[in-house]
């Protein structure tokens, strides 16, 4: 619930009822797990272009995701880099349920 207020607080995007707990990528860095929960069928019409919460976050940037995985080098995005090739499988798997 925590996590689906703060993606509205600070993209704009109601993900409410569109969690699925199942769907995620999962990466461990230097003794750290972090986990991407996945959401599929988001529309472009659906992001907004400005955060929400004006005092947490300076700016959000929205890519489609293939976009993202074509970058080369993908330097923009670094808070992701541990998770493009766990998303690549995932899309090369045809969008299946992908734990790591």
């Amino acid at each position: 619930e925590a996590a689906v207020r703060e993606v509205g607080e600070e993209t704009g995007l109601d993900v409410k009822g569109r969690v699925d707990k199942k769907l995620f990528l999962q990466v461990k860095e230097a003794a750290k797990l972090t986990r991407l929960y996945l959401i599929t069928g988001v529309q472009m019409g659906e992001v907004k272009k400005r955060p929400q919460s004006q005092r947490e976050i300076g700016q959000v940037e929205w890519y489609p995701l293939l976009e993202v995985l074509s970058r080369s080098p993908p330097s923009q995005l670094n808070p992701t880099l541990a998770y493009l090739p766990l998303l690549r499988t995932w899309l090369s798997r045809g969008r299946s349920k992908a734990r790591r």
